[in-house]
């Protein structure tokens, strides 16, 4: 009975915390960029059980799951809806790229391409980090007409003025969110490279990649296997204590 409380607990703990994630992923059904986080759910070792003193040895009887757990958080990379802005600084990725912006705590990622023209005349994001090249470099847009390529080549008045970096990973999922759609490569893992068969957009922003429909419905069921693990622990408590009751009069 112990052991059944242990399990049904595990479950309402996993089932919270995966309610959590998808009510973070439903908040951000609007922000640019926004890429949706899905939870790994595990199961805790099975034991095997089998029958003690038996004139036949030990025979198996069978598996004993002692619940459920959270094994880790993925990043949905998938590509998402474009948005028409006609802002000819408005840039978005369709393909497995990501932008590098510098920010004051070092180089980061995004998918959001909401940029524009600061004081000195450099590409920098809504929020000022300077947008940087293929090495890693500022790009400078002079005033006049901006014409960006598909493959991220940046042109004024039709003459040539940098290129926005596309970068590519050959291990994603070593990309750490760290807020404003940003993430960034902590352990070293990830191992940037040059993104190929990626196409740059402009005038174009890319949205959130969350269904909002799913996300409900997904949010539904967590809440409903939180209500039965919930009535599970009850259950198992009420049987504990009849036990102990009955065991006292005994």
């Amino acid at each position: 009975m112990i052991r059944g409380s242990y399990a049904a607990t595990a479950g309402m703990i996993t089932m919270l915390t995966r309610a959590q994630q998808i009510s973070n992923n439903i908040a951000n059904v609007n922000t640019v960029g926004y890429r949706e986080d899905q939870l790994r759910v595990t199961a805790f070792p099975q034991l095997l059980m089998n029958r003690l003193f038996s004139e036949r040895g030990q025979p198996v009887v069978g598996s004993l799951v002692n619940g459920t757990a959270s094994e880790s958080t993925w990043i949905r990379f998938a590509q998402a809806p474009l948005r028409a802005t006609d802002n000819p600084l408005d840039l978005a990725v369709q393909g497995t790229g990501l932008f590098a912006v510098q920010t004051a705590q070092g180089v980061r990622y995004t998918r959001d391409g909401g940029f524009r023209r600061d004081g000195q005349n450099q590409l920098v994001t809504t929020r000022g980090d300077l947008v940087l090249d293929a090495n890693l470099a500022p790009i400078s847009v002079p005033t006049g007409l901006v014409t960006v390529r598909g493959n991220g080549q940046v042109l004024v008045d039709d003459q040539v003025a940098g290129q926005v970096g596309l970068f590519d990973f050959v291990e994603p999922q070593q990309l750490v969110k760290v807020g404003n759609t940003l993430f960034e490569d902590q352990r070293g893992m990830a191992q940037p490279q040059a993104a190929t068969g990626t196409t740059v957009r402009q005038g174009y922003l890319e949205q959130s990649n969350v269904d909002p429909a799913r996300a409900m419905t997904d949010l539904m069921v967590a809440q409903r296997q939180y209500e039965a693990a919930a009535r599970m622990v009850q259950l198992q408590d009420e049987m504990t204590q009849r036990a102990a009751n009955d065991i006292g009069r005994v």
